[in-house]
C-alpha cells in the first residue's frame, strides 16, 4: 500500500482554519476594550481563509457565532478574503513589513474586501483587532 503524503499546503490551511475558530470568539468576547470598540457593529461577515469561508456573527462587538461554512442563502454585510499564505504572515508575531495589515494585503493582491464597506470602515479598528486575534500569543 502507498503512503499517503499530504499537501503542505492543504494541511497549512487546515491548520489556520483551527487557529482561528480557536482564538476568534473566546479572544474577542473576553477582552472587554475590543467588545466596547465594537459596540455598535452588528453584522455577518465573512472571513475566507484560502478556499474555507467562515461565517462570523458580531452582536454589539461580541462574536455570536463564528462557523465554518456558509449556509444556504446566507446573506452577510462584507467579507475579508485572502490566500491561505496571507493569513499564515499575517498572523505572524510580529508579521513582516507589507504582512502586517489587511490594507497592505490588499494593496499587494492577496487579500479581497468586498460587500458594503460603509460598517467595515466605521468600525475599522475593531474589524482589524479581530481578524489580527490568531496573532495573540503565537509567537514562533
Amino acid at each position: 500500500m502507498a503512503a499517503v503524503i499530504e499537501d503542505p499546503s492543504v494541511a497549512l490551511e487546515q491548520a489556520l482554519c483551527e487557529r482561528f475558530e480557536r482564538c476568534l470568539p473566546g479572544g474577542v468576547n473576553s477582552d472587554e476594550h475590543l467588545v466596547w470598540r465594537g459596540r455598535y457593529l452588528t453584522a455577518d461577515i465573512i472571513v475566507q481563509i484560502g478556499s474555507v469561508p467562515f461565517l462570523v456573527r458580531i452582536e454589539n462587538g461580541r462574536i455570536r457565532e463564528c462557523r465554518k461554512g456558509l449556509p444556504l442563502l446566507c446573506s452577510t454585510v462584507f467579507s475579508v478574503k485572502g490566500t491561505t499564505e496571507a493569513w499564515a504572515a499575517f498572523w505572524e508575531n510580529p508579521p513582516l513589513p507589507k504582512w502586517h495589515d489587511i490594507f497592505a494585503l490588499t494593496k499587494f493582491g492577496h487579500m479581497t474586501i468586498e460587500g458594503n464597506v460603509q460598517p467595515f470602515m466605521a468600525n475599522l479598528q475593531y474589524v482589524k483587532d479581530i481578524l489580527a486575534m490568531p496573532r495573540r500569543g503565537f509567537a514562533k
